[in-house]
């Protein structure tokens, strides 16, 4: 594993931003951000739901998005909410639906696909049977960009179909009513990086600031929806920056003191509640529900529904309004998650056992593609990842089911997996790829048998094997600073409590000390965890350290040894006292990493 430090801060940019009284340590965290001006940092550390949100009508479109969907409440003309059936694009259609009830719709239905039979986005059948449905709108959420085919056919019966979606757009735009999708040219919206879940809450802000709801009950009702926008956000990892970050700052406290009374039932089944345990250094505070709680437990049981049944299950789950059916439905979600997780943990196992047969052989390609019969296209990503982890490489996994041959691709930085897949196609002097589709380090396809699993190996290793710097994949670990241990102290604690919650592009930081002695070192937890207490050169500071699942390092540690560490870093309280507590990550001892 290959350690990476940020860039040190430029004396200018403290200088610069001395007023705001930080830390050196605080400042870098702000300028690895890319956090420049005053504007940019004030939003960051005191994100404002009044101040920090654009203008919904920014958005390109939305005039006119909003006042269709106005027109056909009025009068009372059939809507089609066409969700994707991820958690982005079920909370997206339980925030639109909700949106729709406050305005006094009637006339409406919520339509999901399924994962196996249907596939990702809108497919020709579902199409038709929305035309049999007489739909007058149609509203995709998280899909619909890539749709051309089928966004044509309704617009041949005369269907208005209004897409909201932030996938990529491609060179063809579907024929639609209207579009909104930050990714679009032209667009000039400030910020570009909002899920679905967030261009659906833009939308609702519009709806009603055009409705004769009174302005102050319209934004009540508004902030009860951010539980959604923000599980969803935390879900399909989105950057946590600028309004992503506002919008999930704002939706813990609701997602803490939620109405609905299936996410009051999941969170009671996955163990949320007054648990105050370590979870691998995220803690709890007070029993408080964080942006980790979302992104490990929330988000993972929404998105099982699809990944071994139907998403329906989690949609009725966070629109019920009947004890009963909460407790019944979430439940469900939890019988799936666990099914889910046995099953991936079953079919892993197994797709490791094929990749070891290349390592006896040594001859382990650059890139792994395997086919798994067991693999179904809900958990096909689950395994490319855990596939990824344990070895570094880019990775492809695909099994059988309904919809054919389908399969899902995870990379490592600095190799893109799509552009891969669009390579393999023009290599191939056959058609090979049904479809594909993603993004640089993830990507959906379909093959036409699996016995084309070993051509597509071939071509996509062929097309690595040409690419500059592509000698071998090694894992990183990106560290934000260097800091001394006199440095990690109660201010620097609270000063880092600013930057919560933490997720993707605003991970919790990491540190590295050098050259500090081992004053003791032991095991908790049965022997499953290292504890040590270091000390710098000088003598003169000492801090605890716990490394969860590092137990097994102890015979390597002894007392006097010289180490650097990679850390993250913590409050401590224990017997009444505060203190701090670095959570190790990464250990090195002359100059080899344990």
């Amino acid at each position: 594993m290959k350690w990476i430090i940020k860039e040190p801060i430029q004396e200018d940019y403290i200088q610069q931003h001395s007023d705001y009284g930080l830390s050196k340590v605080a400042l870098q965290l702000l300028y690895n951000r890319e956090l420049k001006t005053s504007q940019e940092i004030d939003s960051f550390l005191h994100p404002d739901y009044s101040k920090h949100l654009h203008d919904p009508f920014l958005l390109l479109n939305s005039e006119k998005v909003i006042a269709r969907i106005l027109k056909a409440v009025k009068l009372s003309e059939k809507i089609i909410i066409y969700g994707d059936y991820d958690s982005d694009g079920i909370c997206s259609s339980v925030v639109i639906s909700s949106v729709l009830d406050k305005l006094g719709a009637k006339n409406y239905e919520i339509f999901l696909p399924h994962r196996d039979k249907d596939g990702y986005g809108l497919s020709l059948t579902a199409v038709e049977k929305i035309i049999t449905k007489g739909a007058k709108v149609v509203i995709t959420l998280d899909c619909g960009t890539s749709n051309i085919e089928e966004a044509a056919r309704l617009a041949e019966v005369g269907i208005d179909l209004i897409i909201i979606d932030h996938h990529i757009v491609g060179k063809t735009l579907p024929q639609c009513h209207a579009l909104i999708n930050p990714k679009q040219e032209n667009e000039t919206y400030p910020f570009k990086n909002l899920a679905t879940v967030g261009l659906a809450y833009k939308v609702s802000q519009g709806l009603l600031s055009k409705s004769d709801l009174d302005p102050v009950e319209a934004d009540k009702f508004l902030k009860w929806l951010l539980d959604l926008v923000a599980i969803a956000t935390v879900t399909d990892l989105m950057p946590l920056l600028g309004e992503n970050r506002v919008l999930l700052k704002y939706g813990l406290v609701v997602v803490n003191k939620t109405r609905r009374l299936g996410l009051k039932q999941l969170i009671k089944l996955s163990r949320m509640n007054g648990n105050n345990g370590n979870n691998n250094g995220n803690n709890t505070k007070n029993s408080e529900i964080t942006a980790y709680h979302i992104g490990f437990r929330i988000g993972p049981r929404i998105n099982a529904a699809s990944r071994v049944g139907h998403a329906d299950t989690a949609l009725n789950l966070l629109r019920s309004t009947d004890v009963d059916e909460a407790e019944t439905l979430s439940q469900n979600l939890e019988n799936h998650n666990t099914y889910r997780r046995d099953l991936v943990t079953q079919v892993a196992g197994e797709v490791f056992a094929k990749i070891e047969t290349f390592l006896l052989n040594n001859i382990i390609p650059k890139i792994l593609v395997v086919f798994h019969e067991q693999c179904t296209a809900g958990i096909a990503g689950l395994i490319a990842s855990k596939v990824v982890d344990k070895y570094n490489r880019p990775a492809l996994v695909l099994g059988k089911n309904e919809a054919g041959f389908i399969g899902s691709g995870r990379s490592v930085p600095g190799f893109h997996i799509t552009n891969a897949m669009a390579n393999v196609s023009a290599l191939a002097n056959q058609p090979l790829l049904v479809r594909y589709g993603g993004h640089d380090q993830a990507c959906g396809f379909t093959l036409r048998s699996s016995e084309d699993t070993q051509l597509l190996s071939t071509l996509i290793n062929e097309y690595a094997d040409n690419l500059p710097d592509i000698e071998k994949f090694e894992a990183t670990l990106d560290i934000e600073s260097e800091v001394a241990l006199q440095d990690l102290n109660l201010k620097l604690c609270e000063e880092l409590s600013l930057f919560e919650p933490h997720g993707n592009a605003n991970f919790k930081p990491k540190f590295v000390v050098y050259n500090v002695v081992v004053l003791y070192r032991g095991t908790v937890g049965n022997g499953k965890h290292l504890t040590l207490v270091v000390q710098d050169t000088n003598q003169s500071n000492d801090k605890r350290c716990i490394g969860f699942g590092f137990g097994y390092l102890a015979s390597e540690i002894q007392p006097g040894d010289i180490l650097d560490l990679v850390f993250e870093f913590e409050l401590d309280q224990w017997n009444g006292r505060q203190g701090v507590q670095l959570i190790l990550k990464s250990i090195r001892k002359n100059n080899k990493i344990l």
